[in-house]
């Protein structure tokens, strides 16, 4: 209930709003510190965009996608972008120290000089040190909680591509089957650009139109 109400909030406001309001509410209910439970549901959706974007580049090497010569060169560079977005998501995931060494010679080390913004920029710093050592707590529970994490994402969006085929076939359309899971795929990673704009469900529904008709 609690990540659906955080999903619900994301369909209005900037993405992150909807994420920091889960973890509140978890801290509401089961005392789990905030940063804990952001930390968690941050890894939730690292290892869910990790496994699209592993899943879109492994679609587009092991299958040929009847993509119109025009538009080729532009899906390749989205693939490559998704696929290196991918691994830096991994590599953050599990190494989150990464993420506190970055904040703390960018935002602390600014926050450090006598600027009119210096407690602002302090305090981002903080924030992402506490949310660091939150993924840290979380990540600490080991290589098997990851790959159970990783099965039931790769399962929920097979489940979802699923569901859009069968869609595709109830109007009378025969779509490619590997097209339309690199649709999914490549449209899910790639709206992550647009989590901080409100309403970005509808950036997510413009990206798996373009990428339907050109690849399916």
């Amino acid at each position: 209930g609690i990540v659906c109400a955080g999903l619900l909030l994301n369909q209005a406001l900037p993405g992150p709003v909807g994420e920091l309001a889960a973890a509140m509410m978890v801290k509401a209910r089961y005392g789990i510190k905030t940063t804990v439970a952001l930390a968690a549901n941050i890894h939730a959706r690292f290892i869910g965009l990790a496994m699209v974007g592993f899943l879109a580049g492994s679609v587009w090497t092991m299958s040929t996608l009847p993509v119109p010569p025009e538009h080729q060169n532009k899906l390749e560079i989205a693939t490559l972008l998704i696929t290196i977005g991918a691994i830096i998501l991994t590599i953050i995931s599990v190494f989150p120290k990464i993420v506190q060494g970055i904040s703390k010679v960018t935002f602390g080390a600014l926050g450090a000089r006598e600027w009119r913004i210096s407690g602002i920029l302090s305090r981002i710093d903080k924030a992402f040190q506490e949310v660091a050592s939150g993924l840290q707590v979380v990540g600490s529970l080991g290589y098997r909680a990851y790959l159970k994490a990783a099965f039931f994402a790769l399962l929920a969006h097979l489940c979802v591509a699923a569901g859009i085929l069968i869609g595709a076939h109830a109007l009378g359309l025969n779509p490619y089957p590997p097209g339309i899971l690199f649709t999914y795929c490549a449209a899910t990673a790639a709206v992550v650009a647009l989590i901080a704009f409100p309403g970005s469900q509808v950036g997510w529904d413009a990206l798996l139109l373009a990428f339907l008709t050109t690849t399916s």
